[in-house]
């Protein structure tokens, strides 16, 4: 796949389509742009905004769209492994997204295409947020509700989906593929920007954790399981006015979505925000309580009558795994590359040595979670 941008590898005709469908009618389009908002490589799209007006009858309609392009994994691949690309689209076209609970949505799906090249693209509507920046304190509780809410509509004795293409073992599959620089990380300990993160303590906290890993995911396994998001952090979390008037809370980037724990789905909205400073860290314990209790509501709204404690001990667990022993094997690189900075730093949105700081204080939180996992 050609992901220059010479104009090439989109056309009119390819967004006939997906304008259409959004706009409901036999639109002509007269004008568009295209811009790239994430990712690409030589065998990757991305994710790009295309936006453009179109008209239909007599009059002219402005239209935006999302399209998200990925090739086909090579043989052997499995559907339900963390980050298999064409999860999405399977779920878009299940119709299992279209029932969230009531004031949660999935964006609009507008299609999918398969090309000669291997490629498959997904267009789906662009959801603009009408609060954009950080979230004060409360609405992180209102987004833990909601969650609940959509957890605990499978905690009731409604059959799991059975898509074949849902993640399962997201955190085991984390966890393990950061063994090699768990492993590292002991004999690093000289390297300061190594040691700025990974003090003796934590990593001492972490090695002990990856050591004894199969007990970690065995009771993992042994909480109630359910239908997640596991990526609904604050970035992947937009607000807009809905259909009805009322605020709505819409989940993008359903890629890594698949079966999970009890409250593993909050880890993500709690730890990743604080982790790209979309919660302050100093907040990270206020905001943790807040949605803990909000989101037991929110399962209670949906008919869970569990033990809260199991909620508690499921997000404790998940938060240390996936973002603590999980998450070395995605920071120590650019720890150990200064070359990479100025990629960290745009990931992040701020200067690498504030990066890095935060993250070491997300590190020290996290290891105040392990007595209680």
């Amino acid at each position: 796949m050609d992901t220059t941008d010479d104009g090439a590898w989109l056309s009119t005709a390819d967004l006939a389509p997906p304008v259409r469908q959004r706009l409901g009618g036999d639109a002509a389009i007269r004008t568009w742009s295209r811009e790239r908002l994430t990712g690409g490589t030589s065998d990757a799209l991305g994710v790009w905004r295309v936006s453009g007006d179109a008209i239909m009858g007599d009059r002219v309609y402005p239209w935006s769209l999302i399209l998200k392009g990925w090739r086909r994994p090579p043989g052997g691949a499995s559907p339900t492994s963390m980050s298999w690309p064409l999860r999405e689209a399977t779920l878009y076209r299940s119709g299992l997204l279209d029932h969230l609970p009531k004031g949660l949505a999935a964006p609009q799906y507008l299609g999918h295409e398969e090309h000669a090249d291997g490629s498959t693209w997904l267009w789906t509507e662009d959801v603009q947020d009408s609060t954009p920046g950080p979230w004060p304190s409360k609405r992180f509780a209102t987004h833990a509700r909601q969650l609940g809410q959509m957890n605990g509509a499978w905690l009731d004795g409604r059959p799991l989906p059975e898509l074949p293409d849902l993640s399962r073992g997201w955190i085991r599959e984390r966890v393990e593929a950061a063994s090699p620089a768990i492993r590292m990380l002991p004999h690093l300990a000289d390297q300061p920007r190594v040691r700025s993160v990974y003090p003796s303590r934590i990593m001492d906290a972490y090695h002990a954790m990856w050591t004894s890993r199969e007990r970690w995911f065995a009771a993992l396994d042994q909480l109630p399981q359910t239908f997640c998001h596991m990526d609904a952090s604050r970035k992947n979390t937009f607000t807009r006015i809905g259909p009805d008037n009322r605020t709505q809370t819409v989940l993008i980037d359903w890629a890594f979505a698949g079966i999970g724990a009890l409250a593993e789905e909050l880890t993500s909205p709690i730890v990743a925000s604080v982790m790209f400073r979309d919660a302050a860290v100093d907040d990270a314990r206020q905001i943790e309580g807040l949605a803990l209790d909000a989101y037991v509501e929110g399962l209670r709204d949906a008919g869970w009558r569990g033990d809260p404690d199991q909620v508690r001990h499921g997000y404790a667990i998940a938060a240390v795994l996936r973002f603590g022993v999980g998450g070395v094997g995605r920071i120590l690189p650019g720890l150990l590359d200064a070359q990479s900075d100025p990629f960290i730093e745009a990931l992040f949105g701020f200067p690498i040595e504030e990066v890095y700081a935060n993250l070491a204080a997300v590190q020290r939180w996290l290891v105040s979670l392990v007595p209680e996992a």
